[in-house]
Formats: C-alpha cells, structure tokens, sequence
C-alpha cells in the first residue's frame, strides 16, 4: 500500500497539472490507506474520526480572527472540550460504561469502536483550534486539513507534526533527490531494525517478569532485568516508529521533525523531556505548561521565587500527560512522579547556585560527575516506566522485588 501510493502521488504531480486535483489526490490516499490497514477498524476513522474533523475544521474557521468581529469569551475553550470529549469516551473506562448503561437502557447494544491514533489526532486538533484562533496559521482548505490530520505515517504514533510547518512542505514538496532517497530508506531500514530486531530481542526479558502470575516470586536480579530490558524495548520500538514515519514522510517531500535524540544520555530529567518523544513534550511546553504558568503567574501574589508555579505547572502538565495515555491510576502516578521530578530538578538547579564554583566545574566539566548525574536520570526514568508496564498494585510489587523486599 506504501509503494502505490507513493507511486499515485508521483505520477500525480507528472501527470495531473491542477494544484487542487493534485492536493485532493493527496488527501484522498491518506485516508484509503489508513482504512485499507487491517488492524485499523474503519468503523472508527468512518464514523468518528471524519467526522470529528469536519466538525474541528467548522470550529476553527469560526474562531478564525476576523476584522470588526468579537468572539464569545469562551468560544476556544468550548471548542476544545469537542475533540477532548471523543477521546474520553473512546478511550477512557468510564465514558464506555456510561455510553453501554444507556445504550441499554434504550434498547440497543452499544458497541466500542476502536479508534487507534485518536490521542495524537485529538492534540493536534487542539493545537489546530489554538493556532487558528490565535492567528498563527490562517484557516487552510479542507483538503490541506485533512492531509495533516490524516496523514498516514504519522497518523499512528507520530511524531506531532505541526500545521503550519507541515503545510510548507505540502504546498511546495521537497525535491527528493538521490541522496534524500538514501537517507529516507535508510530511516526506514533503521526503524525496521530497532522495531523487528532490537525491540523484539528485549521483550522476552521484560515480559517474562511484568507478565508472570506470581510475580512476587521473582528474584531481584531478575527483577532489575525486567526493568532494564522494558526501558530498551520502549526506546528502540518506539524511536523506530519515529523513524519509518520520519523515512516515509520524506518520501512525500515531508520534513517530519525529528523526535528522539539520545534521551537515556541526559544528565537531568529536563534534558530528557527536550530528547524523548521531543513533538510531545514541545506541545506540552507550548500548549500546557506555559498557558497554565501564565495563568498562576497572573494570581501570584508579590516577588519572591517562581518555582512554586513552575512547580505546580509541571505537575499539572505532566498529571494531564499521564492520562492522556491511559485510564489506569498507574499513568496518572506516572504523570505526577515526573511533574515532581521536573519540579524538583528545577529546585535543584535554583538550590545549587549557591553551592561552591567547584562542586559546579565537576558536575559540568568532568566525566565523573557527569557520569552520576546521567545514570541517576537513567534509572529515575527506567523506574518510571514500571508504571506503564503495571498496573499499581503490580508496579508496588516490582519495586519491593527490586530491593529485594517481600
């Protein structure tokens, strides 16, 4: 399906001298092929998704700033509760038991669609909406809309590409010259391996711990094993998706951004969040922590320190964050345990100004100290991830297996 319709597009822009025609082509394909993916349910993209976009699509071009034209206070916050509102009712257990108890009530059956990707499309609907009601982006054509939001390599599990940037490259393709040809299948042989190869060699290490019955029983050994073999297997499976859509995109004559760069490397949890999944912590940044910072910057009363709304804005952005990617109380731990490991990376460095220029030249000059500050990250991470392997009375047994408790 990838090579016809990289085919179609290319003898489209030979063959087909209209813009419009060409960008609807473009479009049209997107979608088919997501709805020719088998284990994509079509229900889903048929009967949920097109239609949320449309209605996203109405949304903003009535946000869209407007000489002489005042909009309803509120009116962006409304609109943005519409994509938020289908994604609690897909994917959260609660909305489902509501939509079942009076699917039942009424005498007909509900039944669940499955509706994979829909978390990225709803952030970047929400980003759409901001961006078009706040003049950053005019309102596009339909058909440019809906190649972003539909556009298959990244529709899955990103990167979050954003509007204005992916519709540069839409309307005025990149040459794909031999050596951007190169690099792009080399993207795509690289991400192949890191997901068929590397992910697939250390999944039977994290499995066979997380997934055992009695796992209380375990060793410690084998316990750390899991651990470390998860956190190798979320990378490799998840930086090599990010590369066959960042490959396949190019072929496209799409730029996607990049979004993995050595994120077990950094010295302190803040650098990791500008290296891991770096599309979603910038949208975070631009769309969460600074609208919420600015908002308790405004009820901040008096001088003094502002690390308490930093504080208090990572642990909201990152609660968000956590069930954002899951309805179970363990990513919402997982959310507050990196709001209070960003919040507290962030006193550190305010708290550590006024240690000695020494203890600063060996943490940032030197190897040693550089070294402890990069495996403390490492394994605060690495613990982090037990919480979206587990549920939290399975996680609370994990960590007790890794000190060797119980």
């Amino acid at each position: 399906m990838f090579l016809a319709t990289v085919a179609l597009l290319a003898a489209s822009r030979r063959l087909v001298g209209n813009p419009r025609a060409r960008e609807w082509i473009f479009a049209v394909s997107q979608v088919a092929v997501l709805l020719l993916i088998v284990d994509i349910d079509a229900r889903g993209i048929l009967f949920l998704v097109l239609p949320l976009l449309c209605i996203v699509y109405l949304l903003a071009k009535a946000l869209a700033p407007t000489p002489g034209k005042t909009r309803p206070r509120g009116a962006l916050a409304g609109a943005i509760l519409v994509p938020v509102a289908a994604l609690a009712f897909v994917k959260y257990a609660f909305a489902g038991a509501i939509l079942a108890r009076v699917s039942g009530a009424a005498g007909w059956k509900f039944a669940p669609l499955t509706v994979v990707g829909l978390s990225y499309l709803v952030f970047k609907g929400i980003h759409y909406l901001v961006d078009v009601s706040s003049g950053r982006v005019t309102a596009p054509t339909f058909r440019s809309y809906l190649c972003f939001m539909m556009f298959f390599p990244t529709y899955l599990s990103g990167p979050m590409d954003r509007y204005g940037r992916f519709r540069r490259d839409f309307e005025n393709p990149l040459p794909l010259t031999r050596d951007a040809a190169l690099e792009a299948c080399w993207r795509i042989v690289l991400g192949l391996f890191k997901k068929t190869v590397l992910a697939v060699l250390c999944a039977p290490f994290a499995y066979a711990s997380y997934t055992t019955p009695a796992l209380g029983g375990i060793s410690v050994a084998k316990a750390w094993m899991a651990v470390y073999a998860y956190a190798f297997l979320l990378y490799f499976d998840f930086s090599g998706y990010s590369d066959l859509a960042i490959g396949t995109a190019r072929l496209f004559g799409i730029a996607v951004p990049e979004n993995f760069r050595n994120p077990y490397l950094k010295r302190n949890i803040i650098e990791f969040w500008t290296a891991w999944h770096i599309t979603l912590s910038t949208w975070l940044r631009d769309y969460l922590f600074l609208p919420i910072g600015k908002a308790l910057m405004k009820r901040k009363r008096g001088a003094g320190s502002n690390l308490p709304v930093a504080s208090a804005s990572y642990l909201a952005t990152f609660a968000i964050a956590g069930i954002w990617h899951g309805d179970g109380w363990n990513f919402l731990a997982w959310g507050v345990m990196h709001g209070l490991g960003l919040s507290a990376c962030k006193a550190y460095g305010e708290w550590s100004r006024r240690l000695p220029a020494g203890y600063h030249r060996f943490m940032m000059e030197t190897f040693p100290g550089k070294a402890l500050s990069t495996i403390v990250t490492f394994h605060f991470v690495i613990l982090s991830w037990t919480l979206f392997a587990n549920d939290l009375p399975r996680a609370a047994v994990v960590y007790r297996r890794l000190l060797g408790i119980g």
